[in-house]
């Protein structure tokens, strides 16, 4: 498996995709969030396409990457890009070795945004910058 690049929402398929064609399952996230609302909308084009797509909620990538090596039913996923750089590059967990094997194919979806909120005068808000995940200063606090 092949982490997508950066940090954000990716959409990993296992092997039987290719078999059921026409009767694919997702998983994704919570029924509030932003990757089921993804989920669903890939249902509808979907279902312009003659294809049926069954999206199943869940508590987030972890659930999502265990769901795809596990249920039959579900042969795609939307996990978070840093689950899956972690799953792959694990070495010493044999579980975690067969999972990511497993996949088939991963697309990025999106850049994710990380916003982070504090209390003006809290000592979580008094640094002079954040820093991104390349090092560099994303803005004064």
């Amino acid at each position: 498996m092949s982490p997508a690049s950066g940090r954000g929402g990716a959409l990993l398929g296992g092997a039987s995709i290719a078999v059921a064609a026409a009767d694919l399952g997702i998983i994704t996230g919570g029924e509030k969030g932003t990757y089921y609302q993804f989920g669903l909308n890939l249902q509808g084009l979907a279902k312009q396409k003659g294809m049926s797509l069954t999206v199943y909620s869940s508590r987030g990538s972890i659930e999502n990457v265990f769901a795809v090596y596990q249920q039959s039913a579900t042969q795609l996923g939307i996990v978070q890009s840093d689950v899956l750089a972690f799953v792959s590059r694990t070495q010493t967990d044999p579980l975690l070795k067969r999972i990511a094997k497993k996949p088939k194919m991963v697309f990025p979806l999106y850049n994710e945004e990380i916003h982070i909120l504090g209390r003006a005068g809290s000592s979580a808000a008094c640094g002079t910058a954040a820093s991104r995940s390349d090092g560099k200063a994303a803005g004064n606090i």
